[in-house]
């Protein structure tokens, strides 16, 4: 819990809002999703940014690629496109349970951790000769971190 800038008061987060994702694209060749996803942490009373953390997306998709190949019978070096649409949403959790499996009965010594989750579907296309080959393959990925390690804004 931090300080509101508007207001001054103590005031919880309000995570009901959608994270900022800022150029996912899909790297074929390098068989990865590269890109960054920013979370916010927006004040209760007053709606201002408390704290954020950008998060560095950079997720293998080579057993997708792999699968698609094998599927169809391509060299491993076809020339393959990707499509992205995917959509992200804010996710938190609170570690409730110590190291040793044993309840926390504490609020105050509990962790809470906000992150993202992606999921959506990304379209890949090759040709072989004259034929040509489409399909859409599911993609899900998700990253927290502790709220303590995100920056603060003010």
């Amino acid at each position: 819990m931090a300080r509101c800038q508007s207001c001054n008061k103590f005031a919880g987060y309000d995570d009901s809002h959608e994270p900022e994702v800022d150029d996912l694209e899909v790297d074929v060749v390098g068989e990865e999703i590269l890109g960054a996803i920013c979370v916010a942490l927006i004040s209760e009373c007053c709606g201002d940014v408390m704290k954020e953390y950008s998060f560095d997306v950079n997720h293998n998709i080579s057993s997708e690629i792999a699968a698609f190949c094998k599927k169809n019978k391509l060299a491993d070096n076809a020339e393959l496109e990707g499509e992205l649409s995917l959509e992200a949403e804010m996710t938190s959790r609170t570690q409730n349970k110590d190291r040793h499996g044993k309840p926390i009965k504490t609020f105050r010594y509990m962790k809470t951790f906000y992150g993202f989750s992606v999921s959506g579907t990304m379209t890949l296309r090759a040709e072989k000769g004259k034929k040509s080959f489409e399909e859409e393959v599911e993609i899900t990925f998700d990253d927290d971190v502790q709220a303590s390690n995100f920056e603060e804004l003010y």
